[in-house]
């Protein structure tokens, strides 16, 4: 079979991904640039490539518990503590992105932009607290989007898993790597 193309480029691909070979590419050049965003997902890919429908809505259920627990000690802390500087966020380039466009916030910008005037260490404390407290609500708000957008992909992880169970087989989601997501039914 021919290999896919370069996942950057889409140029005729040689070269895979060594460590989990989920991914091709046409030279070095592109697997660096894709390495900022594959290197958290890559020793991952094996695993998310044998996913049942029963194991996703597993991983989904937990990491929206987590995030509402993480989300009710923040609050709980906030409410008991004199120290208010403890923030939820995202991490990684999420986080980033979060940040940056906290900054863009109407009243945010303004705000950071007053702040930034002067160096003194009350000024330094008032920019970390908006900019996180800012980035904080953005990525909550990311979150609980994605945790509404995905009820449909549950309702129909929920369908195979049901499906699997009556007819004894195990359909495997191969999430991840170049090929997107793909449904194996077992048996078919």
């Amino acid at each position: 079979a021919d290999a896919p193309p370069c996942v950057m480029c889409l140029a005729p691909a040689t070269k895979q991904c060594s460590g989990c070979h989920a991914f091709w590419y046409c030279g070095r050049d592109c697997q660096r640039k894709h390495w900022k965003a594959h290197k958290t997902e890559c020793g991952r890919t094996k695993e998310l490539q044998e996913m049942t429908p029963k194991k996703l809505l597993t991983a989904l259920d937990e990491r929206e518990r987590e995030f509402n627990v993480v989300t009710d000690i923040v609050r709980k802390h906030r409410e008991s503590s004199s120290c208010k500087t403890v923030w939820v966020t995202r991490s990684g380039d999420m986080l980033r992105e979060d940040l940056e466009d906290a900054r863009e916030l109407p009243g945010i910008k303004e705000r950071l932009d007053s702040l930034s005037g002067s160096k003194t260490e009350a000024n330094q404390h008032a920019t970390v607290n908006t900019l996180f407290s800012a980035a904080e609500g953005v990525g909550r708000a990311k979150s609980l989007a994605f945790f509404e957008q995905s009820k449909t992909v549950r309702d129909r992880l929920q369908e195979l898993a049901r499906r699997d169970e009556e007819q004894g087989v195990e359909t495997v989601i191969k999430c991840g790597g170049q090929q997107g997501l793909v449904l194996d039914a077992a048996g078919d």
